[in-house]
């Protein structure tokens, strides 16, 4: 089966077809989880907490991740009966980060819709209002019913509200121009109509006054204005909006009313907070795709609507230097531009940090008032003119701050607001994790900034220190992981100092040369994020860090008495810290001082519950008083400090079954290796560093 065959409809009952015959999905939930990937299949992977999240909500049930396990297999059996069962190819594939749909263009109505949507507008715009109407009712045809109809699961639901707003629209342009067309005698009826079905919608009761009083029905028409304002004000309790007042007023004066405003608007005051200038080269290096994506969301911006996304990616990959080229695409717009770092100086509470950017202020405000009024100013700006609201260092975010930014991807349906979240990557049990899962629905983009390319960083060191590279600065440069940051800091250091040489043309390293060690992470960060993890991730960190360096983690889930598989939530968070990383069969502790900072960290907590039988942490809690279920499950865990490794990638929810612990490239090679021994019925090294360790920490 080819991926062009395949012809999925959302736009009604979830119906997907190879030619002509339609394919049994199976079961409601299977059908949710094939909306979710067909509605990202040309976006982005999508992670399996993301299914959980999107098919059952945040009550999902601990059999989640094997349910999902289950209709991806029962789906990819539909959509490709003749697949080899260990083939990687096919519509439905997986990878490190996730499932993806691989489904042709065009092969999906939500998108043929979009398109006709968009080439009506474009008609509009160039004054052709017949061919409006015709591609705005090509645009409508091809729905039938409900979106999505049937479906369970947050994302449906927010997607059945999200496709069912964007038909509306739809039909309130459609109005627009058919009363340009001056066929008013076969308009009214239609929009008449239209308003008792949303009568919550002013455009069209705007389009209905005026095709009344243009087909000579004035005193109908402003009758139609106070059934509006009286339906206005007691349904949402607000007054008719600018539009509708001018309508309104036109027609009170006999004038003649066109939908596009005859006067001038004075251009507002705009908000412009641009991020602190940072070290930045010539061009931006590599980056196409995500240029692409952040041209895309501000196209959306430009024509008028609101988007949310979200940027991730280590320190120092060049996020900052990426959202302002891409955002570049809105000089000569009217658009206030709000960047607020999370992190800034000066600034006790992370949502002063967003007022300032607002410019506003949220001082002697509690946090619930201060999100409300910081949403107020939102509103106010959207009035005036489109919004950007970039909130940076999202990894730093309060809880206020997590209620904003998830308040904001709601408003961003409504306002003319593109609001972005830049994040390094958290692990999947920090709050921050838990919000994008949260709003995961709410989020048009997810722009994930990887390492750069060799090529790139060839490129980017070559201009760094002014002639190409040679082969010795080349391997040089490779240390750096593809960072554009750590790039910069190693071409200082070089040309500190007479360490580079130009041979034949190229800039090479001077035999001899050497080179700072780089930075040590602070071990008081380490210490407070290692006091900051789950109990039985401090137990695997206590006993691996006795091991040694580098540990087999079946002996250390051994000596926990434990399942190897058991173990990887703790496995999970302590990856996702950037505490441990994979040395080939074994896993190791990302530098060496920070296994000595884990040994002081866990140590003087050994000694405490010795002399107390409690950790410090339980202490804490207990002077403070027991927090309640839900606090404790909110509380976040801490980040990576700096100086650590980011993870080189996250691990799978849940715990995995014996079967993808072998096939599923999200888990470690250490555990698929320690799983395959004791399935063999091969013990733990005797000699092995972890049994050796404990040997000698026992005597």
């Amino acid at each position: 089966m080819t991926e062009h065959s395949l012809r999925v409809d959302l736009l009604g009952p979830l119906r997907v077809r190879r030619g002509d015959h339609e394919l049994d999905l199976g079961p409601a939930r299977q059908q949710a989880v094939f909306a979710v990937l067909a509605l990202h299949a040309t976006v982005r992977p999508i992670s399996r907490s993301e299914l959980i999240y999107g098919v059952w909500g945040e009550n999902a049930p601990a059999s989640a991740a094997g349910s999902v396990h289950t209709y991806v297999s029962g789906l990819r059996r539909v959509l490709d009966p003749g697949r080899a069962r260990w083939s990687t190819d096919g519509p439905l594939v997986s990878g490190p980060q996730g499932y993806r749909l691989a489904s042709a263009s065009g092969a999906l109505d939500a998108d043929e819709f979009e398109k006709a949507f968009e080439a009506g507008r474009t008609a509009a715009r160039g004054g052709d209002p017949v061919a409006a109407v015709a591609k705005f009712d090509e645009a409508l045809a091809l729905w039938r019913g409900e979106a999505l109809a049937g479906l369970p699961g947050p994302f449906a639901e927010a997607h059945r509200e999200r496709l069912a707003d964007r038909r509306l629209t739809v039909v309130e342009e459609r109005a627009a121009a058919a009363v340009e067309t001056s066929s008013y005698a076969d308009l009214v009826p239609e929009l008449t109509a239209a308003v008792r079905e949303h009568p919550l919608r002013e455009p069209l009761w705007r389009s209905l006054m005026i095709a009344l009083h243009r087909g000579g029905r004035t005193s109908e028409a402003l009758e139609t204005f106070h059934q509006a304002r009286h339906t206005l004000r007691t349904e949402l309790g607000v007054h008719p909006g600018d539009e509708l007042m001018w309508a309104y007023h036109h027609i009170l004066d006999g004038e003649p009313v066109h939908l596009a405003r005859e006067q001038e608007r004075q251009t507002p005051s705009l908000v412009r907070m641009w991020p602190e200038p940072t070290a930045r080269t010539t061009r931006l290096h590599g980056r196409r795709a995500e240029i692409a994506s952040l041209h895309r969301l501000v196209g959306v911006l430009r024509d008028g609507h609101g988007a949310a996304a979200w940027l991730e990616g280590e320190a120092g990959i060049g996020k900052t230097e990426l959202l302002s080229t891409g955002l570049g695409e809105l000089d000569g717009v009217p658009c206030h531009l709000a960047w607020a770092s999370l992190g800034e100086a000066g600034a006790p509470r992370p949502l002063q940090a967003v007022a300032r950017a607002l410019r506003t202020t949220t001082e002697d405000l509690p946090p619930e008032a201060a999100v409300e009024r910081l949403l107020d100013r939102v509103d106010e700006l959207c009035a005036e003119a489109r919004l950007v609201v970039v909130l940076d260092d999202f990894h730093q975010a309060d809880e206020a701050t997590l209620r904003l930014w998830h308040r904001l991807a709601a408003a961003s349906r409504r306002l003319p607001l593109l609001t972005f979240a830049v994040t390094r990557p958290a692990p999947q049990r920090n709050a921050v994790a838990r919000l994008r899962e949260k709003v995961a629905h709410r989020i048009d983009d997810v722009i994930r900034v990887s390492a750069l390319p060799d090529t790139e960083v060839n490129d980017l060191v070559g201009e760094l220190v002014g002639a190409p590279a040679g082969a010795s600065l080349r391997r040089l440069a490779a240390g750096a992981a593809g960072n554009p940051r750590r790039l910069r800091e190693l071409a200082e250091a070089l040309l500190a100092g007479p360490a580079l040489t130009v041979v034949d043309g190229v800039v090479e390293v001077a035999p001899g040369t050497t080179l700072p060690e780089p930075a040590e992470p602070d071990a008081t960060a380490v210490v407070r994020l290692v006091q900051g993890l789950a109990v039985e991730t401090r137990e695997l960190l206590r006993r691996a860090a006795i091991a040694g360096q580098e540990f087999d983690f079946g002996s250390v889930a051994s000596a926990m008495g434990k399942a190897a598989s058991h173990v990887v939530p703790a496995l999970a968070e302590a990856m996702e810290a950037g505490l441990l990383v994979e040395a080939g069969t074994k896993l190791a502790f990302s530098r060496p001082s920070v296994r000595s900072a884990v040994l002081d960290a866990l140590g003087a907590e050994i000694s405490v519950r010795r002399l107390t039988g409690k950790t410090p942490a339980d202490q804490s809690r207990s002077r403070a008083g027991r927090p309640s279920a839900a606090s404790r499950r909110r509380k976040p865990c801490p980040t990576a400090p700096p100086g650590l490794a980011a993870p080189s990638r996250l691990l799978g929810f849940g715990i995995p079954d014996a079967a993808s612990l072998q096939t599923d490239s999200m888990v470690p090679l250490a555990l698929r290796a320690t799983r395959t021994a004791l399935r063999g019925g091969h013990p733990a090294d005797p000699n092995g560093e972890f049994t050796v360790g404990l040997r000698a920490c026992q005597s």
